[in-house]
C-alpha cells in the first residue's frame, strides 16, 4: 500500500484533508506519532467543540456530538458486528463505528480517558441499559461510570 504524505502537504491542503475526517479517525491518527498528535490537536482548535457521552446499552460506547451530527465508537467481542453504520438520532446524522475487542470494557475506559483529555470536551451524559449482560467486573465498571459522572458534575456545575 502506498503511503499518503499528509504532513508534507501545504498547511491549507493538510487542513482540508483533516476536515474530511470524522473525529474518531482524527483521534486514531493522533495516536500514530507525536507529530500527528500535534497536527491534529492544532487542527481541532479551529473546529467546533464536541461533547462526549459514555454508556453501556448493548455494548460499551463513546459518543462525540456537535450541533450538526454525532459519532459513536462501540466495542464488541462479536466479530460479526464489526462495521460502520449511519442512522438518524434525534433528527441528526449518527455515524456508528463498531470495533472488535477482546477486552471491550478496558479498551472503552482507556479510549474515554484519551478522547476526553485530547479533545478537552465536557462529559454531556452517561447512559446505561440493563446491566444483566455485564461481565464479572460489574462493580469496577459501575464505580468507574459513577466517578466520571461525579467528575463531570464538579467540572461543570450548574
Amino acid at each position: 500500500m502506498t503511503t499518503f504524505p499528509l504532513f508534507h502537504l501545504p498547511l491549507v491542503a493538510m487542513e482540508h484533508v483533516l476536515c474530511m475526517m470524522p473525529p474518531f479517525d482524527l483521534i486514531d491518527l493522533s495516536k500514530t506519532s507525536s507529530r500527528a498528535k500535534r497536527a491534529v490537536k492544532r487542527f481541532l482548535r479551529l473546529k467546533p467543540k464536541f461533547e462526549i457521552s459514555i454508556g453501556y446499552t448493548e455494548e460499551p460506547h463513546i459518543i462525540l456530538a456537535n450541533i450538526n451530527e454525532s459519532w459513536g465508537s462501540f466495542r464488541t467481542t462479536d466479530e460479526s458486528r464489526i462495521g460502520y453504520e449511519t442512522e438518524t438520532l434525534l433528527s441528526l446524522p449518527f455515524h456508528k463505528t463498531i470495533k472488535h475487542s477482546m477486552n471491550p470494557y478496558e479498551e472503552w475506559m482507556k479510549e474515554y480517558e484519551y478522547v476526553k483529555g485530547f479533545l478537552d470536551c465536557r462529559l454531556a451524559g452517561v447512559f446505561y441499559g440493563a446491566f444483566t449482560d455485564l461481565p464479572r467486573q460489574f462493580n469496577e465498571i459501575g464505580d468507574w461510570i459513577l466517578t466520571k459522572f461525579r467528575q463531570s458534575r464538579l467540572d461543570n456545575p450548574r
